[in-house]
C-alpha cells in the first residue's frame, strides 16, 4: 500500500530531522535558554518558529475542512487576521521586545511572556490565577494538534495507521524532543519543517491545479454554494469574519508559545517578520483552500477532518509515471511538514505551560531542567488521554482556546500602556473571565460576533472600570 509506505517514510524523516537537530544542539544550555532560546535564535529561526507554531495542524488539517464545508469564505476567516498581524507585531510586539531588553539590563529574566508582562503588577495572587487559567485554556490546543495528526494518519492510510497509533507515534516523538532540547530544538525544527511545508505546498498545489483541468471544478463548487463568501449554510457572516480578523491578528500575543518568539526578537527582526509572515501565511491558506475545495468537487470524504488525507490518497490512486513520483515527493514533504510542525508546536506549548507554572505558580528561583522535563511529560500524557475522544470537527478546539485566551489578553497588555495597578489588573481579569464563563454556558448573542470578541471587550471594559474605581477610592 503506497500510502502506508509514504507515511512510514515521512515518520522516519521526522525522526531524522529530530536526530540531526539534536546533533547540532549546544551541549550545555541554561534553564532560561531551555524555555526561551533567547540569545541563540537568528532572525530566520524566529520567523520560521513563529510561522510554524501558528500554521500547524489547525491550518493544514482543520482549515481545509472549513473550506470543504463552508467554501471560499474560509480564506477571509484566517487570511484577514494574517494580513493584520504585522500591525500587532510592530506595535505590541516591539513593546514586548523592548520590555524584555530593559528588564535584562536590570538583571531580570523571565521564562515566559506571561511572567514578563505580569511583573508590572507585582501581585503574586494575580499572577497565579491568570497563569493557571492560561494553562487551562492551552489544553484544547494541545488536543487539537494531537487529534489533527491522528486523523491525518487515519484518512491518509485508509485506517492502516489507526487514530490511537497515530497519537502514540506523535506523543513518542514529542517526548523525545522534550527530553533532548527544549526551545532551541523547536526553533531549529520549525525552520526545517517550514521549508518542507512551503515547498510541499507549492508542488502539491500545482498538482491539484493540473488535476482540476477538465473536471468542471468551478461549476461543481459553485453549484454546491462554495463560491459565495457566506457559504452554502450562511456560516461566514460579516460579523463573524470581522471577529476572526481581529482574533487571528491578536493570536500571536494571546498564545504564549508564539509570543515567546516575539519576546526573543528585536525591532529589526520584527520588521522582517512583518514583511514575510503575511506572504507565507496567505500562500499556506490558499493551499489549504485548494485542498478543501478540490475535495468538495472530486472526492467522497467521510468526515471534514479527513479532507487532507483523502485528497492525497485520491490523487495518488489516479496518477502514474512522472506525475506519480512528483505527487509522492510532494506528499512526503507535506506530511513531514505537518507532523514536524505539530510536534514542535506541542513541544512549545508544553514548554510554555511548564514555564508559566514554574515561574508564576511555584515561584522557584532555581529550577532544574530535569524536573521541568518530568512535568512536561506528565502534561503530555494527560493531553494524549484527553485526545482519545476529540470532537469531530477540530476547528472547534481552536475556537475554545481563542475564546478563553482573549478574555485574559487585556489584563496582560495593560502594563504595556503604563497601567500597573493590581486593582486594575484584577478588574480586567475578572471581567474577562466572567465573560468567558457566561459565553461558555449561556451562549450570549452579540449581534453575530464571536463570543471571543465579547471576552476581549469585557477585559478592556474591566480595565476602564478598574481605573474609575481606583480614582473614586483615591478621592
Amino acid at each position: 500500500m503506497i500510502e502506508l509506505t509514504i507515511a512510514i517514510i515521512s515518520i522516519l524523516l521526522v525522526i531524522g530531522i529530530s536526530l540531526w537537530v539534536k546533533i547540532k544542539l549546544p551541549k550545555k544550555i541554561t534553564n532560561y535558554e531551555f524555555f526561551t532560546a533567547i540569545g541563540r535564535l537568528s532572525p530566520n529561526l524566529i520567523f520560521f518558529s513563529l510561522f510554524a507554531t501558528t500554521f500547524s495542524a489547525f491550518t493544514v488539517v482543520g482549515l481545509p475542512a472549513l473550506y470543504y464545508a463552508h467554501g471560499v469564505g474560509a480564506f477571509f476567516f484566517l487570511g484577514l487576521g494574517v494580513m493584520l498581524t504585522p500591525i500587532i507585531l510592530m506595535t505590541y510586539g516591539v513593546k514586548i521586545s523592548k520590555l524584555r531588553q530593559d528588564q535584562e539590563k536590570n538583571n531580570k529574566t523571565f521564562l515566559s511572556p506571561i511572567g514578563l508582562l505580569l511583573d508590572g503588577y507585582n501581585s503574586k495572587s494575580l499572577s497565579k490565577i491568570l497563569s493557571l487559567t492560561t494553562i487551562l485554556f492551552l489544553f484544547p490546543y494541545l488536543i487539537l494538534q494531537l487529534a489533527g495528526i491522528g486523523k491525518l494518519f487515519v484518512s491518509y492510510t485508509d485506517g492502516a495507521i489507526s487514530y490511537i497509533t497515530g497519537l502514540i507515534i506523535l506523543a513518542a516523538l514529542v517526548g523525545f524532543y522534550l527530553w533532548k532540547g527544549g526551545s532551541i530544538v523547536d526553533a531549529k525544527t520549525d525552520q526545517i519543517q517550514g521549508i518542507f511545508t512551503l515547498v510541499g505546498v507549492g508542488v502539491f498545489g500545482a498538482v491539484l491545479l493540473f488535476f482540476m483541468k477538465g473536471t468542471n471544478f468551478l461549476a461543481k463548487i459553485s453549484e454546491a454554494g462554495l463560491t459565495s463568501i457566506p457559504g452554502p449554510n450562511g456560516y461566514f457572516t460579516v460579523p463573524l469574519l470581522i471577529s476572526y480578523a481581529i482574533l487571528f491578528a491578536f493570536i500571536v500575543l494571546a498564545t504564549p508559545q508564539v509570543s515567546v518568539r516575539i519576546m526573543a526578537a528585536n525591532k529589526k527582526t520584527l520588521k522582517m517578520i512583518s514583511l514575510w509572515y503575511p506572504i507565507a501565511g496567505v500562500f499556506t491558506i490558499l493551499f489549504a483552500g485548494l485542498i478543501g475545495l478540490y475535495a468538495a468537487a472530486n472526492v467522497a470524504v467521510s468526515t471534514p477532518d479527513f479532507v487532507v488525507g483523502d485528497v492525497i490518497q485520491s490523487v495518488l490512486s489516479n496518477s502514474t509515471g512522472f506525475l506519480l513520483g512528483l505527487i509522492i515527493i510532494a506528499s512526503i514533504l507535506v506530511i513531514v511538514g505537518v507532523v514536524a510542525a505539530s510536534i514542535s508546536t506541542i513541544d512549545s506549548v508544553l514548554l510554555s505551560v511548564t514555564a508559566i507554572f514554574e515561574e508564576n505558580v511555584l515561584k522557584r528561583e532555581k529550577i532544574k531542567v530535569s524536573l521541568s522535563r518530568i512535568l512536561m511529560i506528565s502534561v503530555l500524557v494527560i493531553s494524549v488521554i484527553l485526545s482519545i475522544s476529540p470532537p469531530k470537527f477540530i476547528v472547534s478546539l481552536a475556537t475554545i482556546q481563542i475564546a478563553g485566551l482573549m478574555g485574559l489578553l487585556p489584563c496582560l497588555l495593560a502594563p504595556l500602556h503604563g497601567i500597573k495597578s493590581k486593582t486594575v489588573g484584577w478588574f480586567a481579569l475578572s471581567f474577562g473571565l466572567i465573560s468567558v464563563i457566561l459565553n461558555l454556558f449561556l451562549k450570549i448573542p452579540l449581534f453575530g460576533f464571536e463570543p471571543a470578541i465579547m471576552n476581549l471587550l469585557a477585559g478592556i471594559v474591566g480595565i476602564f472600570v478598574g481605573l474609575i474605581f481606583e480614582k473614586i477610592m483615591r478621592n
